[in-house]
């Protein structure tokens, strides 16, 4: 299989690569660590962006209301401070 495209054992077809992991050209998946994150196809996995969590093997997660993060590469966001929100 190309790079970013995974197949079962002696599959006849090679198949998208999921979310949250990564393809190699021996069609083996492995899931992305926490922190890190992939798209559909992905060959490696990406660092996770400020205002996002990426807790490992899954898309980005887009921090929820009255949660933050803006640091790249994690794997949880952090509760608002007493006195602020993020809407």
């Amino acid at each position: 299989c190309p790079e970013g495209k995974t197949s079962a054992a002696r599959a006849s077809a090679c198949g998208v690569c999921p979310p949250g992991y990564q393809c190699s050209v021996t069609g083996g998946t492995t899931p992305c660590a926490p922190g890190t994150y992939s798209n559909d196809d992905a060959t490696e996995c990406s660092q996770c962006p400020p205002g996002h969590y990426c807790p490992g093997a899954t898309d980005k997660q887009q921090c929820l209301v009255g949660t933050y993060q803006n640091a790249t590469s994690q794997a949880e966001c952090v509760a608002c401070p007493g006195g602020k929100h993020q809407y």
